[in-house]
């Protein structure tokens, strides 16, 4: 009897451990197969798959990624950052195209820091107006490197290592802010470049929505966010050249169109502004030959008639616009 009672006893133990394994398996199981099913993307929904922080830094404009600490998204093919702006559905949707463009270019020179001090020389503009156009321009005619006062991680390693440089080793450091003697006391010369409002607003607008190379949606257009950046931004774009106009020392203005329109000219003006040797005709051959690198934005055919500004706009645009243009009309002609 005593035998038989504990056989009886094992006999339960062993199916409740029995049956307490089988749940704990089928648990198990259970969870795995929902996790899968939950990290497939739907058929009919491939952007499912992105991740969260790519999916943030693709809302986040290229030059606050590494500021907020966003993941950058992946580049984009080679061949999407290399073709020029087509854009079948520009309508609805931002064209990011990179934070340059991936095309070959010659190296007109080798690009070193500058072996003896140089002035340090301010490159001002507002945001939009070809500041990084120019320092590569500058790059390719004399060979020294061009430093910033901001850190642009994409910047650095396309092109231009100095970044984030702001001593005597580099030729000119880029600068969008102002504020007389706050702005003023670490520079010894200033190179102002100058782009027509209504061009740099909109090119500032299309690098916050598009990149460096891209485009914002035409629908960005229509929306409240456009006319608070016109009205905020046409007012910045007058307080840079107001404030560095004042500029005590040496002072170059550069306007955008005439070194679009005389590009050797007005390279040559700038070079000797900077009291560096004259550039040699094969030189600047080369620097005409690749002069657009990678960094500039190509001018989208299709839209050469298109105006997003409002009546509204544009008076209070041309208001800014008449005020700073007869300005720099005074100081060219007392610097002639």
């Amino acid at each position: 009897m005593v035998c038989s009672s504990r056989w009886r006893k094992r006999q339960l133990f062993c199916g409740l451990l029995l049956s307490f394994i089988l749940f704990y398996v089928f648990g198990i199981a259970v969870l795995i197969n929902k996790a899968a099913s939950t990290s497939k993307p739907a058929k009919n929904d491939p952007q499912r798959s992105v991740t969260v922080d790519a999916a943030a830094a693709r809302e986040t404009p290229p030059h606050l990624r590494y500021r907020l600490g966003v993941k950058a998204a992946a580049a984009p093919p080679a061949a999407i950052m290399a073709s020029p702006v087509k854009q079948p559905d520009q309508e609805g949707k931002d064209v990011r195209m990179g934070a340059h463009r991936d095309v070959r270019l010659e190296q007109c020179t080798t690009l070193r820091f500058s072996p003896t001090p140089l002035p340090i020389t301010a490159l001002v503009s507002f945001p939009g107006s070809g500041n990084t156009w120019l320092r590569y321009l500058v790059q390719q005619a004399t060979g020294i490197l061009t430093g910033s006062v901001y850190k642009d991680l994409e910047l650095k390693r396309h092109g231009f290592p100095a970044e984030g440089c702001i001593n005597a080793s580099v030729v000119l450091i880029k600068t969008h802010e102002f504020g007389g003697n706050h702005s003023f006391k670490h520079f010894e010369k200033t190179i102002l470049m100058v782009r027509d409002p209504y061009d740099a607003i909109m090119a500032e607008f299309n690098r916050h929505y598009g990149g460096h190379n891209g485009f914002a949606a035409k629908a960005r257009y229509k929306s409240p966010a456009w006319r608070e950046f016109v009205e905020g931004k046409s007012q910045t774009w007058s307080n840079t050249f107001l404030d560095w106009l004042k500029f005590p020392g040496p002072l170059l203005i550069v306007q955008y169109e005439k070194l679009r329109d005389d590009l050797e000219n007005q390279l040559r003006r700038i070079v000797r502004f900077l009291n560096l040797p004259e550039i040699s005709e094969g030189r600047m051959n080369c620097v005409i030959r690749n002069s657009e690198g990678k960094f500039k934005r190509r001018r989208n055919m299709e839209d050469n008639h298109f105006d997003p500004f409002s009546r509204q706009q544009r008076a209070v645009v041309n208001v800014y616009k008449k005020a700073v243009y007869m300005l720099i009309e005074q100081h060219e002609k007392h610097h002639r």
